[in-house]
C-alpha cells in the first residue's frame, strides 16, 4: 500500500541524501492522509478523472504557502497530469533575464 510515497521518496534522493520533503513523504501520517484522500476523491484524479497511478498533491505548493497538511489543499493527480501541472507551475515561476526565452527553451525541452 505504501509503496508509491516510498518509491517516490527513494527515486528523488540525491546522492542517497532524500530531501526533508521526500521524507516526509514515507512517514506514518502521510500515508494515512494520502489513503482518505484518494478515497475522498473516489480513487480517480481530479484532472482528467481516470483511475491509475495516481499521486497525491498540493493544490498550492509549500513553497507558495501551501498548509502541508490541510485536506483543501490536497487533491488527487493522475501521474501525467501531476507532471503537467508542476511543469506550468515551474515555467511560470520564472523570473529571470530573458524569461521569454528560457520558457521557450523549456518548453521545447519538455514538449519535444
Amino acid at each position: 500500500m505504501g509503496t508509491s510515497s516510498s518509491t517516490a521518496a527513494a527515486g528523488l534522493s540525491f546522492g542517497g541524501l532524500m530531501s526533508k520533503y521526500h521524507k516526509q513523504l514515507s512517514n506514518h501520517r502521510w500515508e494515512w492522509v494520502r489513503r482518505a484522500i484518494l478515497k475522498r476523491d473516489g480513487f480517480r484524479c481530479r484532472q482528467c478523472q481516470r483511475p491509475g497511478r495516481l499521486e497525491v498533491d498540493h493544490v498550492q505548493s509549500l513553497k507558495r504557502g501551501g498548509a502541508a497538511w490541510d485536506f483543501s489543499n490536497l487533491q488527487v493527480l493522475c501521474r501525467l497530469c501531476h507532471l503537467q501541472k508542476t511543469r506550468h507551475e515551474n515555467v511560470s515561476a520564472l523570473t529571470v533575464p530573458g524569461q521569454k526565452e528560457w520558457r521557450e527553451l523549456i518548453e521545447t525541452m519538455v514538449s519535444g
